[in-house]
């Protein structure tokens, strides 16, 4: 059901514009935002976001989800012991193994086997 957007987001430009201005960006940076801004948008018009939530500012603390947490959350769901999982992180893009993110590696503590990059 492409195209749907199902919480009617839109993503502001001029925010965007003020965000890179505030944060000083230089053009690698500038080109990189631009590019994940294009996904983002694609994203929202798939309706396939994940979603997150500040829970502390100070310390800062974000819930969120993401695909690796997903796919053991899943997995323990169905009966899965944490001890038995193997867990990598993939690049789609080029196949190539990611680090995961402090997030997922706080997670994924107790799985069996963790392959990242």
């Amino acid at each position: 059901m492409a195209g749907y957007n199902p919480g009617g987001f839109k993503i502001s430009k001029k925010k965007v514009k003020e965000i890179i201005i505030e944060l000083k960006l230089d053009k690698d940076d500038i080109k990189s935002v631009k590019r994940n801004l294009k996904n983002a948008q694609r994203t929202l018009k798939n309706g396939d976001m994940q979603l997150a939530k500040v829970i502390s500012l100070d310390p800062l603390y974000i819930a969120c989800f993401s695909d690796e947490f997903n796919a053991v959350n899943l997995a323990l769901n169905q009966g899965a012991a944490k001890g038995n999982l193997v867990v990598t992180t993939i690049r789609v893009s080029n196949l190539a193994m990611e680090p995961m993110c402090g997030y997922c590696q706080k997670a994924m503590e107790g799985v069996l086997l963790v392959v990242s990059g």
